[in-house]
């Protein structure tokens, strides 16, 4: 067998453990001769880094994978310590030339997890497709992005990439232009796919600018208030007039 599909995806219908994902885990390590892998278990599962660990542990089993879609979103209690490690089994993977991921939704993950997965995958030199789905995980922030922009300039072979944050309401415009920039003069990139739709969050103001915007508010509410002045006292003046007359 090369290809192996499997999909279990439905919360209604499922109620999986880490001891179910174990033994995905284990089955796994049977095929070592597969090419192509394609496992989308998502859902509101309470699956923890254990069962995330033993997914990637049977992954790693099969050296001769070139394409991985992996999608474990919703899975409430892994961490960046499992994220890591998931990372850490990839590494072992020197044939795999396509890597789409999708942990939209993981509460748990935050910027360190993200760091440690960008530094994993920069050590796959053969990988030319990637796709990352971080969809609504509210602890990512502009420096998670940053650091994934600065693991993705080592990527040599790299011509297409899909990248999701949307819903992370603490990622930032800014870091959103960090992101852009990398792939700006990466003239080896020939698509590029980014999706930021929901990060809302505005970069902080420097502090000095700040002070400069309030000194000027409060000149321009001055200037207004003696225009207003000038304004009532030249009608008065002229109501009196009019009155002497």
């Amino acid at each position: 067998m090369q290809i192996l599909s499997l999909n279990i995806s439905n919360p209604y219908r499922y109620n999986i453990t880490d001891s179910g994902i174990k033994h995905v885990g284990q089955s796994l390590k049977n095929f070592h001769s597969l090419l192509k892998i394609s496992l989308n278990l998502s859902g509101y599962y309470p699956i923890s880094d254990e069962g995330l660990l033993s997914v990637s542990e049977g992954l790693k089993e099969s050296n001769q994978l070139q394409s991985i879609r992996f999608c474990c979103c919703h899975w409430q209690t892994i961490t960046d310590t499992g994220l890591g490690k998931f990372g850490e089994s990839l590494k072992e993977l020197r044939l795999l030339s396509s890597l789409d991921l999708y942990f939209g939704g993981c509460y748990g993950i935050t910027n360190k997890g993200l760091d440690l997965l960008s530094k994993s995958l920069n050590e796959l030199e053969s990988l030319q497709n990637l796709g990352l789905n971080f969809s609504d995980c509210r602890q990512i922030t502009d420096l998670g992005l940053e650091s994934l922009a600065e693991s993705l300039k080592g990527f040599m072979n790299l011509k297409e990439v899909t990248l999701v944050f949307g819903g992370c309401p603490q990622a930032s415009i800014a870091g959103r232009k960090k992101v852009l920039e990398t792939f700006k003069n990466d003239v080896g990139l020939q698509k590029v796919r980014l999706n930021f739709f929901g990060c809302t969050q505005r970069p902080p103001i420097p502090k000095e600018e700040l002070k400069r915007s309030k000194s000027e508010k409060r000149r321009k509410k001055m200037i207004i208030r003696g225009l207003l002045g000038l304004f009532v006292g030249m009608i008065a003046y002229f109501m009196l007039k009019t009155a002497w007359l």
